[in-house]
């Protein structure tokens, strides 16, 4: 699962938004998954929550590793996986803001049009403002349709979604002077599961001295496992590592205050996590009395993570992490509670 594709849940702002990001006290499961895981009142920021980057600081070309096929976007089920067979659908964009809708009606007007068989009754669901879930009856018509002449026809893209083909794992105590190359070179596991399609090392944030950011190595690493299953263990130069269950990790933004993206990947505008307004929260002078949290109405910053809907996005990561499931199925069971019934604030 390249880039945890469920962290992609329905975007009310414009287009969906894939964030690598992960927090510093990750978190994970020993169960192996089956299919489909007093306020406070203050008016400055909480401290902010400690996020690593894979993708920057120490995080460079060494500790991280994709296998070669990834440069391909050629995702397909198995033979031996099983349903639901989805393929995610949207239309093609100019840009992500750039206002592009695809509605469910539509699309099923150009499959019956391009002569498209074997789609589920009521099997096309609206999951994004641009993308559309498909389910098939098998894993041929599903791998059959990614090159159906009606997505150029329609500038469509189509692709299977990573977390119904993939598995996310986590081993630890990898020595930090090790490449991923390196590590996952030395790995065996037993027949029945998947290869290892990325592997990338986690990074502690620490500040020196001076007060700058920095990203120091732990000895964390997660995999991506190709197939519908982890192994309970990998085994690397004669020892055994256990693969737990990698928990995704509840991200917020500090600029529109959503979940599921940080502010740098922000394309939404600013909202004020002292009273909800339409402005940067480090610009607002409202006494501390008088501070709302724009997600739950509550007396608190909307950045506090005592916050209800913080803890509501908790649990619905770790639906998503233990059984592989998309955002939207994951909410769906985690429902926004009285008294602050509202759209949900993910993007």
């Amino acid at each position: 699962m390249d880039g945890d594709e469920r962290l992609k849940p329905p975007d009310k702002g414009g287009g969906e938004c894939e964030c690598l990001m992960e927090t510093e006290g990750f978190k994970a499961s020993a169960d192996i998954c089956r299919k489909r895981t007093g306020d406070n009142l203050s008016s400055e920021p909480l401290p902010k929550r400690t996020i690593t980057d894979p993708e920057s600081g120490l995080g460079s070309e060494s500790n991280i590793y994709k296998h070669p096929s990834l440069e391909v976007n050629c995702r397909k089920y198995d033979v031996d996986d099983f349903g639901p067979f989805i393929v995610h659908v949207s239309r093609i964009a100019d840009s992500p803001n750039s206002g592009v809708s695809l509605k469910p009606i539509r699309l099923g007007a150009f499959l019956v049009e391009g002569g498209v068989q074997s789609v589920k009754k009521d099997g096309i669901k609206q999951v994004g403002r641009n993308r559309l879930s498909v389910e098939f009856s098998s894993a041929t018509a599903a791998n059959e349709f990614l090159s159906h002449e009606l997505l150029n026809k329609h500038k469509l893209k189509a692709e299977i979604p990573s977390y119904n083909i993939s598995r996310l794992g986590l081993v630890r105590g990898v020595p930090t002077d090790w490449s991923m190359e390196e590590f996952v070179n030395a790995t065996e596991y037993k027949e029945g599961h998947g290869k290892i399609m990325k592997a990338r090392r986690l990074n502690r944030k620490i500040r020196r001295d001076d007060g700058s950011p920095a990203w120091l190595p732990t000895q964390s690493v997660v995999l991506t496992f190709e197939g519908q299953s982890l192994p309970k263990k990998i085994y690397a130069f004669y020892t055994s590592l256990v693969v737990e269950v990698y928990q995704l990790p509840t991200i917020q933004c500090r600029k529109c205050l959503r979940f599921g993206h940080v502010q740098n990947a922000c394309r939404s505008n600013a909202r004020c996590y002292k009273c909800g307004q339409a402005h940067s929260g480090d610009t607002c002078n409202i006494p501390s009395e008088r501070v709302r949290c724009l997600l739950c109405t509550g007396r608190h910053l909307a950045t506090d993570p005592t916050c209800p809907e913080f803890d509501r996005q908790k649990r619905i990561k770790k639906i998503m992490s233990e059984n592989c499931v998309s955002y939207m199925e994951a909410s769906a069971q985690e429902p926004v509670p009285n008294p602050y019934s509202r759209t949900s604030p993910e993007i």
